[in-house]
């Protein structure tokens, strides 16, 4: 099943909270258990487990992570978020970066932020994003859609509540989007479905209320989405299936993120609350701007002064 990729940067969360705090919870706890056990005058073997756990429990200082979606065979990053997590408070601020921004991207002649993968892999997105809003960056990610069904499915799905009866067919895509009003469980596919949703073939009152065609109307609607799984998944049960999940993440992730990184930012992970997670879009507004060879086309154009703020107050990293 090939999945379009053009909206979801909605799995980059699920991809950086499963990577962090399914692997950093398990050795955590793992090393708290251990602790427990032992007698409290065997300061021998408390000091072992205490040294082999130490030198990957120590980070303290917020980093910026750049997560990126889009498909490996095609070569292209259709979604970008920048996630700011501080390790020791588990504060977690996410700003989703619309596709379409304009700026300049060396060795591209179209200045839309998607083109950076394409013409210089996650270094060249690394460089546009820490231009684009003046950030320091440490971590990147980089996931391919198409296990994004394996993802959800191996975490038992999201039980939510669908706010209006979602109806909507386009055979050129293959998209087909059924879903009832009401609070159920959704499995992987009808996610998709779910966080694809733009507009009804037929328009309904109830759909009226919360999407009128825009992608932003979609962004928020995944923004919340995104909240509710990470609130159901923050679940000890989850540590049994640590390698499944682990290994389908894997499958198709390109990171620097070495399972020491990501036990050293999750040391604080059991406290972490999805519902405190802060969420943004880059500041702008769309515009129709005549593009060269290109001609007239769509753009996101940033607000740099609005921007600038939300960065020094939620975003700000001095690790590089």
């Amino acid at each position: 099943m090939i999945i379009n990729s053009r909206k979801f940067y909605f799995i980059l969360t699920i991809i950086i909270t499963s990577f962090l705090f399914f692997s950093g919870i398990g050795l955590v706890y793992v090393y708290e258990t251990s602790i427990k056990n032992i007698n409290k005058n065997d300061f021998k073997k408390k000091d072992l487990v205490y040294n082999l756990v130490k030198p990957i429990i120590q980070e303290s200082q917020p980093v910026n992570i750049l997560l990126i979606g889009g498909d490996k065979v095609a070569k292209n990053a259709d979604t970008m978020m920048l996630i700011n997590f501080n390790p020791i408070t588990t504060d977690m601020s996410i700003m989703s970066i619309p596709r379409d921004t304009r700026i300049h991207i060396k060795g591209s002649n179209l200045p839309k932020i998607n083109t950076a993968y394409q013409v210089g892999g996650s270094d060249r997105c690394i460089e546009t994003v820490c231009s684009l809003l003046n950030v320091k960056i440490k971590y990147y990610i980089y996931i391919d859609v198409n296990n994004l069904v394996e993802i959800i499915d191996n975490l038992d799905g999201v039980y939510y509540n669908v706010p209006a009866n979602m109806d909507y067919d386009d055979p050129v895509q293959n998209l087909h989007i059924h879903l009832k009003k009401g609070y159920q469980l959704l499995d992987g596919k009808k996610s998709i479905q779910f966080l694809r949703f733009r507009k009804a073939s037929k328009s309904n009152r109830d759909v009226r209320k919360i999407y009128n065609g825009s992608d932003l109307n979609r962004e928020q609607a995944q923004q919340n989405f995104i909240k509710e799984f990470l609130r159901q998944k923050k679940d000890m049960k989850y540590i049994g299936r640590i390698n499944s999940i682990i290994n389908s993440i894997l499958e198709n992730l390109d990171t620097n993120v070495t399972v020491s990184g990501a036990i050293k930012l999750s040391q604080n992970a059991p406290n972490f609350k999805a519902n405190e997670i802060k969420t943004f879009i880059l500041p702008g507004n769309e515009a129709s701007i005549k593009e060269g060879k290109y001609g007239v086309l769509s753009f996101y154009v940033p607000n740099i002064n609005d921007t600038s703020k939300i960065i020094n107050e939620h975003f700000k990293s001095d690790l590089p």
